[in-house]
């Protein structure tokens, strides 16, 4: 029988192997060299006394979770929208972090919710607070996608 010239696999063969997510998360947390801290947009505060202020103080909740990240931006610059008659400036960022699908559902992004990233490297985004907008879902899934635009 003749050698085939293409490569069909055998029958019953995934395209995708079953490892092949749990092979590869290993490499794409290694370039995950960034800290991320997520915090809750509707999170309650709780109030303090401030002795210097002689008044009660609004202290924000603290992070719900902090994992690795990678920060890129999403477009080559940032583009200018009208809102309510004012032009803003909106720039765009993906940040990936990290996804186990054990994750209890408080700790898992949503959209809304805010995000800073520390040790990134890029002075013009450290500590910088964003937004998540939108979360990117799929099947396969070793790390996760927050689309984010800047707060200030």
């Amino acid at each position: 029988m003749p050698r085939p010239t293409r490569a069909h696999g055998r029958p019953g063969t995934p395209v995708i192997p079953t490892s092949w997510a749990a092979d590869h998360q290993p490499v794409a947390e290694a370039t995950m060299i960034s800290a991320l801290a997520l915090y809750r947009q509707d999170a309650p505060t709780r109030q303090e006394w401030d002795p210097a202020e002689q008044q009660q103080m609004a202290i924000p909740p603290g992070a719900y979770d902090t994992r690795p990240c990678r920060v890129i931006a999403m477009a080559a610059q940032a583009r200018t929208v009208e809102v309510v008659a004012d032009d803003e400036t909106v720039a765009r960022y993906l940040v990936t972090t990290t996804v186990d699908v054990s994750d209890t559902p408080t700790l898992q992004p949503a959209e809304g919710d805010t995000a800073v990233c520390t040790d990134t490297g890029d002075p013009l985004i450290e500590g910088r607070t964003l937004r998540v907008e939108q979360i990117l879902r799929g099947t396969h899934q070793f790390e996760r996608g927050l689309v984010c635009t800047l707060t200030d």
